[in-house]
């Protein structure tokens, strides 16, 4: 094998710093939040209280919100002196799949708000949030527990957990149809692949329960949430703690 010329070793020292300096940032970066140890995220659409809901978890009151372009983060006591690390993430679509990328790898939880006020004119928009988080490889391949907050619920409008749930199953069976389509129809596979229902026809999200092939279960749980009342809160706690 023939040696490298001076300009051409030159070049690919250089080459190679470029690459540690451009990769550094990120690896100190993850290394400081694996130091950290495990956190907990709140997500959800802006609007729906997930700011809120934050802050009634880590200061224990009310206190008036403002949109942010960066995560929030603080420390939540979930009993017995246990302080559990909750990370707010923001509501903007584009921020949120950047953080989100960002810190799930340290996820043992996530908490993920919906306005149970106006479902009806965000559904949409909820169902994607949540088939993002069950197609996330992370969330499968670990089996990271999910809580739907179902906030607002003080409201006489407010619509039921149960009327939220069955509309987002609804939703997400048809999302992941027009996401694969007929490329596994005919395949004897097909079952296996399919990575939101073990037993095949409509989605439910019992499903998730089923251990799987390459997929961990993955337990979701809805509940009724009132930042303003503090009803439900406990159940955000307790859900935090178990993580």
């Amino acid at each position: 094998m023939s040696s490298l010329s001076p300009y051409a070793l030159t070049a690919l020292i250089g080459a190679a710093i470029i690459v540690v300096l451009l990769l550094l940032p990120r690896l100190l970066g993850r290394r400081s939040r694996s130091k950290g140890g495990w956190s907990v995220l709140v997500m959800g659409a802006a609007g729906a209280g997930k700011t809120t809901l934050f802050l009634r978890l880590r200061d224990g009151k009310l206190r008036n919100t403002v949109t942010s372009m960066q995560p929030n983060e603080g420390k939540v006591e979930v009993g017995d002196k246990k302080r559990v690390t909750v990370i707010d993430l923001p509501g903007h679509a584009r921020l949120e799949a950047t953080y989100f990328e960002r810190e799930v790898v340290n996820a043992k939880g996530i908490v993920l708000v919906v306005d149970s006020v106006n479902f009806n004119a965000t559904k949409e928009e909820f169902a994607r949030h949540m088939y993002r988080l069950l197609t996330s490889p992370v969330v499968r391949g670990r089996g990271v527990p999910i809580l739907v907050a179902c906030a607002k619920s003080d409201s006489s409008k407010a619509h039921t957990t149960e009327f939220i749930r069955k509309r987002t199953e609804k939703m997400i069976n048809e999302l992941y149809h027009q996401d694969v389509g007929d490329s596994m129809r005919g395949d004897d596979n097909a079952q296996e692949h399919h990575i939101l229902s073990a037993a095949g026809g409509d989605f439910k999200f019992e499903d998730l329960a089923v251990k799987r092939r390459f997929h961990r279960p993955v337990k979701v749980q809805f509940e009724h949430v009132s930042s303003v009342k503090g009803d439900g809160i406990d159940k955000v706690v307790e859900f935090i703690a178990a993580c």
